[in-house]
């Protein structure tokens, strides 16, 4: 679609209605599971070039599940966009640019460099806060801003960057003599990047960040998505070690416990983050 310009902006206070709908200009706008705590919205409407009035933009300060657009003088409300729930970051940054992008994604993969440096060691893979950092990063910023924070994340590692767990950088040599961008952990580096995906993609389809329990779920699928690549890199990596340690035993059960202790954090933190947005949007 070509680029969007905005055509119609209105603001105003809005009933204590679910859904709530109004009509503006031309256009109904219905929204679907408005925080009651956001007293005002705006909703900005924008044009195609050859094609008027294509798409609405709306900005919440408190989140909603969906917005539907239509033209007021349509009966059977065709819907032209449905948008899914706010990320994090979209309701505290509602209006983004090419600049606050960039700067989320660096911020993200800072975030995730400094929860690296929490770290247990143990061989062949280490106890690290990384996977905390990517779920809370991929519920934040959504799919596309999470995964390009861990892009960024592992760039900044091949730079030569100390962002890795122990302060070490793509090519620091591991136990092994080897750089740790080819060693053991090489998968779940991989892994990473798919899972604040992942995660970012349930966040905006469902919502799943706003209650502990459906962040806990959030979280536990993102978890899961880092293992898959990382044990099928490390169960070959021991193989061309000719290691006979089971990938299972070196690859998850000890990480268990710690992963458990991670996902309780993360589904308290994102969910508290949400509470804080709204007691804010609300005053």
């Amino acid at each position: 679609m070509p680029p969007c310009r905005p055509t119609e902006t209105e603001w105003g206070a809005l009933p204590q209605s679910n859904p709530l709908s109004r009509t503006v200009g031309a256009w109904s706008v219905e929204i679907e599971g408005l925080d009651r705590s956001a007293a005002r919205i705006g909703v900005g409407f924008f044009a195609a070039a050859g094609r008027a009035m294509l798409s609405c933009r709306a900005e919440i300060p408190g989140g909603a599940d969906a917005v539907r657009v239509w033209p007021a003088r349509s009966t059977g409300g065709r819907t032209l966009q449905r948008t899914g729930a706010l990320t994090l970051s979209q309701a505290v940054i509602p209006r983004s640019s090419l600049l606050t992008n960039v700067a989320l994604i660096v911020a993200g993969s800072l975030f995730v460099a400094l929860s690296a440096q929490i770290a247990i060691y143990l061989l062949p893979v280490p106890v690290t806060g990384q996977t905390f950092g990517v779920l809370v990063v991929g519920a934040a910023l959504g799919s596309r801003r999470g995964a390009l924070a861990l892009v960024a994340y592992l760039g900044e590692g091949l730079a030569g960057l100390p962002v890795f767990a122990a302060g070490h950088s793509a090519w620091t040599p591991n136990a092994f003599g080897e750089p740790v961008i080819v060693g053991s952990t090489a998968g779940y580096l991989v892994g990473f990047v798919i899972a604040a995906y992942v995660v970012g993609w349930l966040t905006e389809r469902y919502g799943m960040d706003r209650e502990v329990w459906s962040a806990a779920l959030l979280l536990l699928v993102g978890n899961v998505v880092v293992y898959i690549p990382g044990l099928i890199w490390l169960q070959l990596w021991l193989t061309a070690h000719g290691l006979p340690a089971s990938v299972w035993q070196a690859g998850l059960v000890p990480f268990i416990p710690g992963d458990i202790v991670k996902l309780i954090l993360a589904a308290a933190v994102v969910p508290g983050a949400w509470r804080l947005v709204r007691t804010r949007s609300s005053h």
